[in-house]
């Protein structure tokens, strides 16, 4: 069997194999079996059985005993070869017959009348016997269960009866002095050597499968150990089915889909006789046989043929290890372009999510996903199963979309979840006042957005309607749900108009959420749980295919099931993991594209803005709460906590005492005017509109700020790791710059040994560099690495910030064009048109 190649760093089930040596030793044993039976048993029993019968008072009681018992034993290999062949069963039952009858012959007349008519019997039977033995099986392995392949390759599964010449190769294993007589015997007689594997235990004698740990490269695995696994589980159903578990006696095992991590089997069950709950039922029981966990065995009936069943055995745990996210793929795209991936599946399939409709079946066929509604997503989990990784992944894929406005309410943990990728929201809100002022904030443009796509024929938002869809992430939702007025209303009035929410629960319950809101979810998406009981959001069709998340708990965070309209029920019933977030990676990028998306929506969604000054009658919109307010704030926290300067001019007050704090009675009252049914204020001019009305906020306009002993718990470490980094550099992102002369000309210095080059220094010398390799250059990222990234490159950034930053920036430009099936970029005669900065100097 070829070897198993696993990925790097990555490790990977092992399939016991027996080596080379073992493999001719067992093939030497085998081999002699039929001869030590003709050779050494037949006349050693005759011989015994002949004393015998002459040392007893009544020796005609000898005679009748052996003759019954060959009549015993002729009815119970007859019995018990019933699954054979007639022509197997017939072989059996002939040699049991004629080795009984011979040594009972011996015995009637006695060891003398070892001649004539009975040793002629003897020799030709025995050689003639041995030979048959050693055709048939030349090409098969002798076990407890054969699988007999034929030349069109379809698998005939057989029981073998456990029989003397079994018995006597089991011996002769442990038996060195025959195992060197075989070895010996193999040169000169070869026919003594036949392909029959070394004997295993004579109970349940089968090799367990065994779930391993991960690996991600499909390529590396071996279709011969596929081949292997299934063989084996084979093995198992047919001893399970046939002697174990009557019950499913008769039930055929067919297979699907075979992988070396995963078989995909259905079962074929006696009609009128057997259900599938009766393979269902069996899920413990079998994963008893195979030794496999019973999470590993996923049984389910098929809802389209009462007489079968599926069953997906987990040969090798996909998801034992969370991976990292990758990033993002669909940079400078529509949201509504493709599926965003959040994780992987058991199948090593990507775990997607497509949160807007798909209205037609070309859009249907390119995503991936059948016809469907926008709708909202319910996420259930205990406390650590990983709840806040698929909202933090999917926000900062968005950050790298188009038309998408991100919104969030987090009044529990603030800062701690969203506060390195804040800068991905529009706003916000982590006080409850302001929270539910978003939601009655929501219910209007609601309103507003459903009448623009009406009017504009549109039945579902969708790419190109004009507006950008709106997506409402709520943390904590078991602790706000129930104080958020018109939640139910903005659930149910909101998926038309293309507003998605996404709300989080521990426990989604009627006492934390009420029965409109949670009736209004269509996707649900179940993390670990500390009991079955505890998964109120469950789809019925999930809970009686036996998923069940109470066996992660909070023991493996992010694993899941999704479920949501568009996906099949396989592809629901399988879990799923989500990717590792990295929030210093998360930051980066969003406040790298996050400042792009917001641009784009300015100059392509113009009605957007319009529609945000006609529902923001009292200002409640433009002193909300922005992303770019928080992302700045927590910036100033986490580098006032990497320098240890607390009371040192930081914008947060570090004594407590409010003097940099904003006025909150003035904030919080703003925030509990009624919005819905006032009446609404001079509507702004056009050319207003066209401004942008979301600047911003300060601290003197903000509402009530925590202190500093208030917040530095809840943040995140990881980027106050970069700001101490930075500051041990010499860089200190509170220094005020000089204002430079307008009319002065501007260059950039050489940038110094150890040093690297800001933004726009870095991708007009990236620009420069490609520039000079002449048109139609082709090359892959890793080509460039060694004269743009590091110490001794032109730009002294990482290999990360070429791949995720610099190259798909001048691929937007139309400076390069990307291959994404090859991978290779080449250089367009567009990049000497374009510059990224003032001329730099010494690049």
């Amino acid at each position: 069997m070829g070897a198993r190649r696993a990925a790097s760093g990555v490790k990977d089930m092992t399939v016991k194999v027996t080596s080379a040596s073992d493999e001719q030793r067992a093939r030497i044993i085998g081999g002699i079996g039929p001869w030590l039976i003709w050779l050494v048993a037949l006349p050693f029993a005759a011989l015994i059985f002949s004393l015998l019968h002459l040392g007893v008072p009544n020796p005609a009681m000898v005679i009748i005993s052996l003759w019954a018992g060959t009549a015993v034993i002729t009815w119970t290999v007859w019995k018990f070869t019933g699954s054979r062949s007639g022509i197997g069963r017939g072989h059996h039952i002939i040699n049991t017959v004629g080795c009984l009858s011979w040594v009972n012959l011996v015995v009637m007349f006695g060891p003398l009348a070892f001649q004539g008519g009975l040793i002629v019997m003897y020799l030709v039977g025995g050689l003639v016997g041995c030979i048959v033995w050693k055709v048939r099986y030349s090409r098969h392995t002798d076990r407890l269960d054969d699988v007999l392949e034929s030349p069109k390759g379809k698998k005939r599964h057989r029981r073998k009866l456990i029989d003397g010449g079994y018995m006597v190769r089991a011996a002769a294993d442990r038996v060195p002095a025959i195992r060197r007589g075989a070895a010996a015997l193999a040169g000169p007689f070869p026919v003594v050597a036949t392909p029959w594997e070394a004997p295993r235990e004579l109970t349940s004698g089968q090799q367990a499968l065994t779930a391993g740990p991960v690996t991600t490269d499909q390529e590396a695995q071996d279709e011969a150990d596929a081949q292997e696994a299934w063989r084996r589980l084979q093995l198992h159903w047919r001893e399970f089915t046939r002697v174990k578990y009557p019950t499913l006696n008769g039930a055929r095992l067919v297979p699907l889909d075979i992988k070396p991590y995963r078989i995909r089997t259905k079962v074929n069950l006696v009609r009128g006789v057997q259900v599938p709950g009766d393979v269902e039922g069996a899920r413990e029981l079998l994963a008893s046989q195979t030794g496999m966990p019973p999470s590993s065995i996923q049984p389910r009936p098929n809802k389209l043929h009462g007489g079968q069943a599926f069953i997906d055995f987990v040969l090798i745990d996909s998801l034992k290890e969370s991976l990292p996210w990758p990033g993002p793929t669909h940079i400078g795209q529509s949201i509504a372009a493709a599926p965003t991936a959040f994780g992987l599946y058991e199948d090593r399939v990507l775990a997607q999510v497509y949160e807007a409709a798909i209205t037609t079946a070309e859009l249907a066929k390119r995503v991936g996903m059948t016809e469907k509604n926008l709708s909202h997503t319910l996420i259930e989990g205990m406390t650590g199963s990983g709840k806040s990784n698929y909202a933090r992944i999917t926000v900062t894929d968005g950050a790298t979309r188009l038309d998408l406005v991100d919104l969030v309410i987090d009044t529990v943990k603030k800062f701690q979840t969203m506060g390195p990728i804040a800068g991905a929201f529009d706003w916000f809100a982590w006080q409850k006042a302001e929270a539910q002022a978003l939601i009655r904030f929501l219910l209007d443009l609601i309103a507003e957005m459903a009448a623009y796509l009406g009017a504009h024929g549109y039945d579902n938002w969708q790419e190109g309607c004009g507006l950008p869809l709106v997506r409402v992430t709520i943390e904590e939702g078991g602790i706000i749900a129930n104080e958020l007025d018109k939640l139910d209303d903005v659930m149910n009035s909101a998926r038309s108009a293309g507003v998605v929410m996404r709300v989080a629960f521990q426990r989604a319950h009627h006492g934390l959420a009420d029965t409109n809101v949670r009736a209004a979810f269509g996707s649900s998406l179940i993390h670990g749980v500390k009991t079955l009981d505890d998964t109120f959001a469950m789809d019925e069709e999930l809970l009686a295919a036996g998923c069940d998340p109470s066996i992660w708990k909070d023991k493996q965070p992010g694993m899941a099931y999704y479920s949501a309209p568009g996906l099949s029920i396989e592809r629901m019933v399988m879990a799923s993991r989500s990717f590792k977030f990295d929030p210093v990676m998360g930051a980066a990028i969003v406040d790298e594209y996050a400042p792009m998306r917001e641009q784009w929506i300015r100059e392509n969604c113009p009605d957007w803005f319009k529609i945000l000054a006609k529902v923001d009658r009292n200002g409640v919109y433009a002193k909300r709460t922005t992303g770019a307010a928080v992302r700045k704030e927590v910036l100033e926290i986490q580098r006032a906590k990497a320098s240890g300067a607390r009371n040192q001019g930081s914008i947060i007050d570090m004594g407590g005492a409010g003097r940099h704090r904003a006025t909150a009675d003035v904030a919080t009252d703003d925030y509990q005017v009624e919005v819905i049914g006032t009446e609404p204020a001079q509507p702004p001019v056009a050319d207003q509109v066209d401004e942008a009305p979301a600047a911003p906020i300060n601290a003197e306009e903000a509402i009530e700020r925590p202190t500093f002993d208030e917040l530095e718990n809840e943040l995140d470490d990881d980027l106050a790791e970069a700001a101490r980094q930075d500051l041990a550099d010499g860089i200190d992102a509170r220094a005020h710059l000089e204002e430079m002369d307008p009319e002065e000309e501007f260059a950039y210095p050489p940038r110094e040994p150890g040093s690297k080059l800001a933004k726009e220094e870095a991708l007009e010398a990236t620009r420069r560099y490609l520039a000079g390799k002449g048109a139609y250059f082709k090359f892959r990222p890793r080509d460039v690495y060694d004269d743009l990234c590091g110490e001794q490159g032109i730009t002294g950034l990482s290999a990360s910030w070429v791949r995720v930053t610099a190259l798909p920036t001048l691929v937007a430009q139309g400076a390069l064009h990307h291959d994404k099936a090859e991978g290779v970029y080449t250089v367009e005669e567009k990049i000497n048109d374009i510059a990224f900065g003032p001329v730099m100097v010494g690049v």
